[in-house]
């Protein structure tokens, strides 16, 4: 009996149409990848208390290995296509684990 990883969990996490929704990466020499990500997009400015809190910049989830082929050093000359909008990748960050990274992206 194969015992399951934290990477298995994580491998079925993402495969859940309910959390993940597909991505197209693409970049310099031809390089494309479509994988499963979680996006969080931008939402609209709220005002409380005469002060002004804004959303997050719009940004993905995703595993490591999956943007694996992503060259970081030429990281604005690729672009990132979900649910029909086309995004320039501005930077990628990672987490404490190793397992995941936060992509940055502009329209």
């Amino acid at each position: 009996m194969e015992i399951e990883t934290a990477d298995d969990r994580l491998q079925t996490f993402f495969q859940f149409r309910d959390f993940a929704i597909e991505c197209v990466l693409s970049g310099p020499a031809g390089y494309t990848a479509t994988i499963l990500v979680i996006r969080n997009a931008i939402s609209d400015p709220v005002t409380e208390f005469d002060t002004t809190i804004e959303a997050w910049h719009e940004h993905f989830i995703a595993r490591v290995e999956d943007v694996a082929g992503v060259d970081e050093s030429k990281i604005k000359q690729y672009t990132a296509a979900l649910e029909g909008e086309t995004f320039t990748l501005t930077r990628i960050t990672h987490d404490h684990d190793g397992k995941l990274v936060t992509v940055y992206l502009k329209t």
